[in-house]
């Protein structure tokens, strides 16, 4: 693991298409904004294997009638 050191609004690039930018902090979390393709599944650790499933049925479905107009 990588692990980087960070200011607010400063970013980490992973490959050519994700970008990471930590937002704010409030308290002890930190804001983490994340820009990546509509194709790329942005889902938190935290979520079970089935929660992300439904999650990716659910976009693909959404990107689907999106598509039909």
């Amino acid at each position: 693991m990588l692990v980087l050191g960070r200011k607010e609004n400063e970013s980490i690039i992973i490959g050519d298409t994700i970008k990471v930018t930590i937002v704010g902090r409030c308290g002890a979390s930190v804001r983490v904004g994340i820009q990546a393709p509509k194709e790329i599944p942005v889902v938190r650790e935290e979520l079970s294997s089935s929660e992300r499933d439904s999650f990716a049925k659910v976009k693909d479905l959404s990107e689907t009638t999106h598509s039909l107009g």
